[in-house]
């Protein structure tokens, strides 16, 4: 070190411009002369030398003719890459001078400087999502909606949310389904979104297996596979599996009630899943509807806006209907009976509802109380709401009817498509008798609840259904209906010969006496109708899995 420059040329040194600028380091000849500290221009020779790794400036450099000038390529480190670097050297007799001349990366260096580029981007970039996602997860109650979104998925993956499950099973009295959630909870404030879900169903339901529970907990074993193949079995041990029983277990005895329950319980310990005591068990009916309303409310994103915004909810099942709904109007529970009304601590509020669940009302409980105003000894069953054509026998809570119309049935003629005229005289069900005892049936057990009318409602499951299969709405999308609607479809189905539909006429007329005699909804009164809201089932089990979860 040090050979780089002669002593005598030191008078001679002005200044050294090394590439690239940035480089700024002072030079001085180690040759025992310092350079005065008047000149900070001079770079220091040490601090260069440490950078390029080699001295550069030729031994011979005294012994260069004025006028020549020499050219060099020197190899600089640039954080770990090299770089060429271009230098002209001179001696013009009168002064030394080293000059950038210009310099060529390399092409590894082009890579690193556009990969240090990238990175710079990726970056500013990544800040932005990373602020995005902090802020989906941290910001304002209402840009936070219900379902798990692609910023979930994302948050999930850098470990600021967790993912959990939960099977729910619910059996039904027509039949028994499962219901496999899996949710994201916010590690930074436990908030909890729904990301997806299984369904399943198989029939018949539990209820009908109370005379042989083995085979009972055994059709179950069908929807706990179905679940198997999308909670993973590492999570199993700390998924909830939980079946809460309806309507059809609450009218059996309760000792084969208990009977059933048992043999559900041995199967799910032996399941893998996190099972307690209280994992199997008969539901009561107020929190199926409070469930129900959670879950409505919830999947349309209603429950970060003012209670005033919830709807309210109906849910007609196989053996009971429930009615759910927040009061805007403190002044409705005055005349409301007390065990219609529930008070909850639920979402950080203090929630007032109406809610009641009327056992013996769903559909198909209401079908065999309509029957039995015309049932004979032998079990047979000549109802006005029952087409004179069809002989059917039908079963429900372990007896058998044989199904017909009025032995003097009531005509109506109808238009015959190949003459055009009303010349044809058919037998029909009586819709005006059929709607006369439904509506005595309702009248006796249904309390009018207040501000009903007035409020946004949606209803479920068997609302749902018939409204379908009457072409009320579509088949997959829903729709809305009044309850005029269903008393016009009540009196065409009713009309009709429909052997394959035989309970069309009956059906449609309970829903109607239910809704306007029973709840006393106008005429006009609207109906929303969904079996699905964004993909997820418009089901009590999802209020159940959400409570679970957050207990």
């Amino acid at each position: 070190m040090g050979q780089w420059c002669h002593q005598d040329d030191i008078a001679k040194l002005d200044k050294l411009i090394v590439i690239p600028d940035h480089l700024q380091y002072y030079l001085g000849c180690q040759l025992g002369t310092k350079v005065p500290d008047q000149r900070p221009e001079v770079l220091h020779i040490c601090s260069m030398t440490k950078l390029i790794g080699t001295t550069f400036w030729p031994e011979s450099w005294h012994m260069m003719k004025p006028g020549v000038i020499l050219t060099m390529k020197v190899r600089r480190m640039l954080r770990g890459h090299l770089d060429n670097a271009i230098v002209k050297a001179s001696n013009t007799g009168e002064r030394a001078k080293l000059k950038k001349q210009g310099s060529s990366r390399s092409t590894f260096s082009v890579r690193f400087v556009t990969l240090r580029a990238a990175l710079c981007i990726a970056g500013t970039a990544s800040f932005y999502v990373l602020f995005m996602v902090l802020l989906h997860t941290l910001g304002p109650e209402s840009t936070r909606k219900h379902a798990a979104d692609t910023l979930d998925s994302l948050s999930y993956k850098l470990s600021l949310q967790k993912r959990f499950h939960a099977v729910i099973m619910d059996a039904g009295s027509t039949g028994s389904r499962v219901l496999a959630f899996t949710f994201h909870r916010s590690l930074m404030d436990g908030t909890l979104k729904i990301d997806d879900e299984l369904f399943g169903e198989v029939k018949p339901g539990l209820s009908s297996y109370a005379d042989a529970p083995a085979k009972g907990a055994e059709s179950l074993q069908q929807l706990l596979e179905m679940a198997n193949s999308v909670i993973p079995e590492p999570e199993r041990h700390k998924t909830p599996l939980v079946l809460k029983a309806t309507a059809g277990l609450r009218l059996l005895p309760s000792e084969k009630a208990e009977n059933l329950l048992n043999e559900v319980r041995d199967l799910f310990y032996k399941s893998g899943y996190q099972v307690s005591k209280n994992s199997v068990s008969i539901m009561d009916g107020m929190d199926e509807g409070i469930y129900s309303w959670f879950t409505i409310n919830f999947l349309r994103s209603l429950l970060d806006e003012s209670i005033d915004e919830t709807v309210a909810a109906l849910d007609l099942g196989g053996g009971s209907t429930q009615i759910t709904f927040v009061p805007q109007d403190a002044e409705v529970f005055a005349d409301v009976p007390q065990d219609f009304v529930v008070s909850l601590n639920a979402l950080n509020k203090e929630l007032k509802f109406y809610t009641y669940s009327y056992l013996g009302l769903g559909l198909m409980a209401a079908r065999a109380e309509i029957f039995k105003a015309n049932l004979t000894e032998d079990n047979l069953v000549r109802s006005p709401c029952i087409s004179p054509i069809v002989k059917q026998d039908w079963e429900y809570g372990g007896v058998s009817y044989k199904l017909m119309g009025l032995q003097k049935p009531k005509y109506k003629k109808f238009r015959v498509l190949a003459t055009g005229k009303m010349d044809e005289n058919r037998p029909i069900a009586d819709f005006y008798q059929c709607i006369q005892i439904a509506s005595n049936l309702v009248l006796k057990k249904v309390h009018k609840p207040p501000e009903l009318s007035k409020r946004k409602i949606n209803a479920i499951s068997y609302f749902y259904d018939r409204a379908v299969e009457s072409g009320l709405i579509h088949p997959v999308d829903g729709g809305e209906v009044t309850v005029k609607d269903y008393f016009k479809a009540a009196e065409t189905a009713c009309e009709e010969a429909n052997v394959d539909q035989p309970f069309q006429c009956i059906d449609l007329t309970y829903i109607s006496a239910l809704l306007h005699y029973g709840y006393g909804l106008q005429l006009s009164v609207p109906l929303e109708l969904r079996k699905k809201i964004e993909g997820h089932e418009t089901s009590w089990a999802l209020g159940a899995a959400y409570h679970i979860l957050n207990s």
